[in-house]
């Protein structure tokens, strides 16, 4: 089947089209999966603000608890030792319990006594027991007790270190009572500050953690947070929603021009026009509101490499089938050339073999006459004409089957060492006798000083002959040929030069194919079936050489090729 150029094209134009549509199609999910990642992207981090604002205000709400409990939140230091609790046999006196009912106006018993150094307590039924001791002084607090006992008398040592012995704090709770007392310097100055019911205490606690925390609210927001906290709770935060990125972070007070806290700083501007914002204390009944904001700089690169081996396996099978569809739009182009240089190489066939055929019938045909066979010298000459046209068709075919064989790599070169100036001064011997016919002119130019290679003898004649008839037969009335050799580093190089009509330059990348032959509107006007330089490169490329082309329309032609001194590098195919 003959494509055609229209066929070409439809098909050509199709296959652009389906993959520009393609090239569209997976343009838009790419885009769709990066929509995705920016969303998803976007709920992590909003989480993650939510959870950081929680941790904040849990974190508030805690301090300030323990600071209206009277529990100091800070580091423990040197200044109080307490001795590891032992089971000691005392009671509470008869004067603690006065102690107790004078400054409390109270029947109930306390089961503590401070006995100097010491402080003795009674567990009247198993419960847990926890005592905390104060220094008022230097601010220090630390739980000294805190366990399950069983019933029994119970004390520890207290070692006062470095502190002043104004007094120290105790608060004892358990499960049936909570109370405080101040221990003096000496016994007599003992004494139970409070002591209070359970459910009156939460009460009273919870009271006062409310009022404490509405006082809270009414102080500035940059008040209310610490940076260094702040900043921990949102690493923590983007941590735990699997955001391992820089950031920036801000208090931006709302209804306000510029930002409270920012970190680091030269972001403010980009800080106060992200999206990424919740509100602080969203608890808060009378504070500002502010909102804590996030900035991310690398955020487009850290989606894009997320999406990385996504897209590269994208990338990797679009270029495959790029190159697919590249490669299929070639070979279509390529088979069409062959294809019509295909239709041209049978229509050339059988303009060569119409002639001959023609010749030989009308020579048969004329020996069969009776007047014919009468005169022997007509009869001989029709029996030459006869043999001349046969012999001309076989060599004919000949070529042809040859160049098929070759083209397999099925030969064999048989390697002598030849002469090149020989092969040439034989061969224009030959091609002179029809180039003086035209009028024309051949001349040799044989500067090789080493014109000695290692080749096959009848191939570079071959080669010779060929390129000698084509510069005869692309040459007007009168051919100007010119052959000269000169040596060059790996070999001999030898120049075929005319002034014939000359190769465009579109047509000098495919002259040495099969079949190919210059269209210039009548491909018949110059005999020849389209393989000769297709011989002529196979050859040359066959004994490790190299052919070279310079031509010009109207200028002529010169076909250079190199052959090298010791051959190919490996004898035979």
């Amino acid at each position: 089947m003959t494509l055609s150029k229209k066929r070409v094209r439809l098909v050509v134009a199709l296959i652009v089209t389906a993959l520009a549509g393609l090239l569209f199609v997976q343009t838009i999910l790419i885009r769709t999966a990066w929509d995705a990642k920016e969303q998803a992207f976007r709920r992590s981090v909003f989480a993650a603000l939510d959870l950081a604002v929680k941790k904040l205000e849990a974190g508030e709400a805690m301090a300030e608890s323990i600071k209206t409990m009277g529990m100091p939140h800070m580091p423990w230091q040197a200044g109080v030792n307490v001795v590891t609790t032992s089971r000691v046999d005392s009671t509470i006196d008869d004067r603690s319990a006065r102690l107790v009912r004078s400054v409390c106006d109270s029947s109930i018993i306390v089961p503590v006594r401070i006995q100097g150094d010491s402080l003795f307590y009674t567990v009247a039924s198993p419960q847990h027991v926890m005592i905390s001791m104060f220094d008022p002084d230097s601010g220090l607090s630390r739980t000294v007790v805190d366990t399950f006992r069983e019933p029994g008398r119970y004390g520890f040592k207290i070692e006062r270190g470095n502190s002043r012995a104004s007094g120290y704090m105790f608060r004892y709770e358990s499960d049936t009572s909570v109370f405080l007392f101040r221990a003096g310097v000496t016994p007599q100055t003992n004494a139970v500050v409070s002591i209070v019911d359970p459910d009156q205490q939460k009460r009273a606690l919870v009271q006062r953690v409310l009022t404490q925390m509405l006082t809270v609210e009414l102080k500035p927001v940059e008040q209310r947070i610490d940076s260094v906290e702040l900043d921990s709770a949102v690493g923590q935060a983007l941590k735990a929603q699997g955001i391992n990125l820089g950031y920036a972070y801000g208090v931006y007070p709302v209804r306000a021009d510029n930002l409270s806290l920012a970190a680091p700083g030269a972001l403010a501007p980009q800080l106060m026009n992200s999206e990424y914002r919740t509100r602080l204390f969203p608890q808060d009944l009378l504070s500002r509101p502010s909102d804590l904001v996030l900035y991310f700089p690398g955020r487009q690169a850290y989606l894009w490499k997320q999406m990385g081996p996504m897209l590269a396996a994208v990338g990797l099978f679009m270029l495959v089938i790029v190159f697919c569809f590249a490669y299929a739009i070639r070979v279509i182009s390529r088979q069409r050339q062959f294809t019509t240089r295909m239709t041209d190489f049978i229509n050339n066939m059988t303009h060569e073999f119409k002639t001959p055929i023609a010749t030989v019938a009308l020579a048969s045909e004329a020996i069969s006459r009776a007047d014919v066979v009468a005169e022997p010298e007509r009869l001989s000459r029709f029996n030459r004409m006869i043999q001349d046209e046969t012999t001309r068709m076989r060599t004919q075919v000949d070529k042809i089957l040859q160049m098929a064989v070759l083209e397999e790599g099925d030969y064999d070169l048989n390697l002598t060492e030849v002469d090149v100036h020989a092969i040439i001064a034989k061969a224009v011997e030959n091609t002179a006798l029809h180039v003086h016919a035209r009028g024309g002119s051949i001349t040799t130019d044989l500067k090789a000083e080493r014109p000695v290679i290692l080749g096959d003898r009848v191939h570079l004649t071959n080669i010779v002959h060929n390129l000698l008839d084509n510069a005869n037969k692309y040459s007007p009335a009168q051919p100007t040929i010119t052959v000269s050799t000169r040596n060059v580093a790996d070999g001999i190089e030898v120049s075929i030069k005319d002034k014939g009509v000359g190769i465009a330059a579109s047509d000098q990348k495919a002259i040495f194919d099969k079949y190919y032959r210059v269209s210039n509107g009548n491909v018949h006007d110059v005999k020849g079936f389209g393989l000769g330089l297709s011989y002529v490169k196979l050859m040359v490329t066959a004994h490790g050489g190299r052919i070279d082309l310079e031509s010009a329309p109207g200028e002529g032609t010169d076909i250079r090729i190199v052959l090298p001194f010791d051959g190919p590098k490996e004898s035979g195919k």
